[in-house]
């Protein structure tokens, strides 16, 4: 209710994966998603991690773009209020902005109809083609992933997959 109160409720699939990844970070070298957070950059160069100098450098339409995401990080008020998050977490800003990232450039809603949202370690690794892609993703019934490929791949061949009609490099 807080999230739709506050104009986020297109955005609450992706909240979900943000407070899982948090509660991952806190768990440290416990969380299996240790060795995957540790292979990804801590430095973004989208909206929700530029400074004023940064909007000041953009042309105006793309600055609003940026700012509004800008926004939209700074705006979780479900920070506060998160029980099972702890207190050194609700108040770290570089966590919430690794989390927000991680959560908005590796993330993707699901294709069996439901309506998650997921990030797949490694899976995201390959590189997108809208027309020739040689592997694709499949789950099984109990929520695992799988990468195949979809016909012979010579050694040294990047791997290719659709990230979707939306997805724009």
């Amino acid at each position: 209710a807080l999230l739709t109160q506050h104009g986020h409720e297109g955005s609450i699939r992706e909240y979900y994966l943000i407070l899982k990844i948090l509660k991952e970070l806190e768990l440290g070298e416990e969380s299996p998603w240790t060795a995957y957070f540790n292979s990804l950059p801590r430095l973004y160069s989208n909206g929700a991690s530029m400074t004023q100098f940064c909007y000041a450098c953009l042309p105006p339409y793309a600055a609003k773009i940026c700012k509004d995401e800008r926004a939209r990080l700074n705006n979780l008020s479900v920070k506060r209020v998160v029980p099972f998050l702890s207190n050194d977490t609700k108040g770290n800003t570089k966590a919430w902005k690794f989390a927000y990232n991680l959560a908005y450039t590796r993330g993707f809603g699901a294709s069996d109809g439901s309506n998650e949202y997921r990030i797949v370690p490694m899976a995201d690794y390959c590189n997108h083609h809208s027309t020739e892609s040689n592997v694709e993703m499949v789950f099984d019934e109990f929520g695992n992933c799988y990468v195949q490929t979809t016909g012979d791949v010579p050694a040294n061949t990047p791997l290719l997959m659709n990230y979707g009609e939306s997805y724009n490099p």
